[in-house]
């Protein structure tokens, strides 16, 4: 145990931090030592651990007698796709979304802002539906359709009740699959992303950390907002 230091935060608020440092122990030490069944008895009452395919971490789970039926599961799908799930039987409503590996970060200079730009859209049109089918149709689940972009990913989600998740999970993937990109509506997007540049510029804690990013990174990716530029845009 002093050989692991950080065993010594599994109580309280730092449970989640001992964990770490348990399940890297798991994978040392056999059998588990009687000391550190003592420090975690008193664990949060219904604490449960989100398990992954690690063998070490079910093993501490199983060995500190630990519920070990999944929350949250990670499936990977034969096309490479992975799904995060998670089920919580007390609730009606349904979360979901699509989390797409590339944001601004990932962006040349000459393109920095295009992630968002994308984002944008992506709500105006697909080969299958208008920007205004899109709106009325999540309406009418009495739903949320939205999106974010940061400089790792950008997300496409929704929130409805538990009975139209196939209907908003058919309408993400629509978006996010088939956008039209359509020139007249490129230009309307422009204008309403060169609106929120000017926001930004208006409020000073969001320019303050534009300016402290950019001085930071210098000519890195990570220094240009998400937005892009006057220019790029």
């Amino acid at each position: 145990a002093e050989k692991m230091g950080e065993v010594r935060r599994v109580e309280g608020a730092d449970w989640v931090h001992g964990m770490g440092a348990l399940t890297e122990l798991a994978s040392q030490m056999d059998p588990m030592p009687s000391l550190l069944f003592d420090k975690i008895k008193g664990y949060p009452e219904g604490y449960r651990v989100i398990t992954n395919p690690l063998a070490s971490v079910r093993k501490v789970a199983l060995t500190f007698g630990m519920p070990t039926d999944q929350a949250v599961q990670r499936t990977k799908l034969g096309n490479h796709v992975v799904v995060i799930t998670e089920r919580v039987p007390a609730v009606r409503s349904a979360s979901l979304g699509v989390w797409v590996k590339i944001g601004s970060r990932f962006e040349a200079p000459e393109q920095a802002g295009i992630s968002h730009f994308i984002e944008h859209m992506l709500f105006k049109g697909t080969a299958n539906r208008s920007a205004k089918e899109i709106a009325f149709q999540i309406d009418a689940m009495g739903g949320q359709l939205d999106a974010f972009t940061t400089k790792e990913h950008a997300c496409y989600f929704a929130n409805v009740l538990d009975v139209h998740v196939e209907d908003a999970f058919e309408l993400v993937s629509d978006i996010v699959l088939n956008p039209l990109f359509e020139e007249h509506q490129m230009e309307r997007e422009r204008a309403v992303i060169l609106e929120e540049l000017a926001a930004v510029e208006d409020a000073p804690e969001e320019l303050l950390w534009e300016e402290f990013s950019s001085t930071f990174w210098l000519d890195h990716p990570l220094g240009t907002p998400v937005l892009g530029t006057r220019e790029t845009i």
